[in-house]
């Protein structure tokens, strides 16, 4: 199967470090790998080349480690979201339910028992519109992110010229 590469050159340590916590990755790294990963087939195998010389084994070690761990964090609070959003939309459809269930009760009254049927339809609709639709940008982007916790990292020279 055909590899897709990911670039990185970092020049000095303000490239890769978080300028206020010494053991995260740089916000704008992350992000900088996370969109190149856009532009490719969720179904390739990834690469993530660092061409650099400023790093020892260690250091090596430990920026694998910290990107890893960036990734894993970005999908853990992704799938926390996700969960908040299926109870906002089981909760929509409670409250559907319930107005559903007043519109019946009240079909002496049409224009009160027509509005009722509007409130409780409203928000069924749209709890199913998102329980089926909505969290598809965050599936992928959860995929994307358990790719980049996989992929392997491999650090070259940077040549001097």
């Amino acid at each position: 199967m055909k590899k897709n590469i990911i670039e990185v050159h970092i020049d000095k340590k303000d490239d890769y470090i978080n300028k206020f916590h010494d053991n995260k990755i740089c916000p704008e790294l992350s992000e900088y790998i996370y969109n190149e990963l856009k532009a490719v087939s969720l179904r390739k195998n990834i690469e993530i080349h660092i061409i650099t010389n400023i790093m020892n084994e260690e250091e090596k070690e430990k920026f694998v480690t910290m990107l890893r761990e960036n990734y894993i964090l970005d999908i853990k609070e992704e799938c926390t979201l996700s969960e908040k959003k299926n109870i906002l939309n089981l909760f929509c459809i409670l409250i559907g339910i319930v107005f559903l269930f007043l519109s019946i009760l009240s079909k002496g009254i049409f224009v009160i028992s027509e509005v009722l049927l509007i409130f409780g339809w409203v928000p069924i609709w749209e709890a199913m519109y998102n329980m089926l639709f909505g969290g598809l940008n965050a599936r992928i982007m959860v995929k994307r992110l358990r790719i980049l916790t996989k992929c392997e990292i491999i650090f070259k020279e940077k040549n001097s010229f």
